[in-house]
């Protein structure tokens, strides 16, 4: 299944295509520049970065780690408008599991009325979130999302430089 080349989610339908990559939406599009330069990102650097980020504080509450990438699924539905996505965050597992019950009480409480898609999305996120519960934060080396941020902030760094010395 593909994934968006910026964010990392993962992408059921493909919504654009620049630079030979694909995103979920236009805001990752417009970070695209940031995808195209994290291809040139070393392993080596990227698996440096994403330790570094594996046994920081967790960014949501400074907690101690380990962290890692969680999901949280959300779905919201008004007659014939279902609106959902998947976010993912770097985070402690404690801030994680609080995002998806948060997100699995909303999306039971008003995913369901929209037709036909709050029928049958609601269930699917609700289910993504009850499994992401149980998802640990890996130990050992990072997760392959953790290496995919740490290598989208390690490109986005050098551009931000680039345009600084540009300026």
């Amino acid at each position: 299944m593909a994934s968006c080349a910026a964010c990392g989610s993962t992408l059921l339908f493909i919504k654009k295509r620049a630079g030979g990559l694909e995103f979920c939406n236009d805001k990752c599009v417009a970070r695209g520049q940031v995808a195209i330069r994290a291809q040139h990102i070393s392993e080596s650097q990227a698996l440096g970065r994403a330790i570094e980020m594996q046994y920081s504080l967790c960014p949501a509450c400074g907690g101690p780690g380990p962290v890692d990438v969680f999901t949280t699924h959300t779905v919201w539905s008004a007659l014939l408008v279902t609106v959902w996505k998947s976010t993912p965050a770097v985070s402690c597992k404690g801030c994680a599991v609080k995002s998806q019950i948060y997100a699995t009480i909303a999306g039971a409480l008003v995913g369901w009325w929209g037709f036909p898609w709050g029928l049958v999305v609601t269930p699917i996120q609700l289910i993504r979130n009850v499994a992401g519960m149980f998802q640990s934060a890996q130990t050992g080396s990072p997760s392959k999302r953790l290496k995919h941020i740490a290598r989208m902030e390690l490109a986005g760094r050098e551009l931000a430089r680039e345009s600084r010395g540009a300026a």
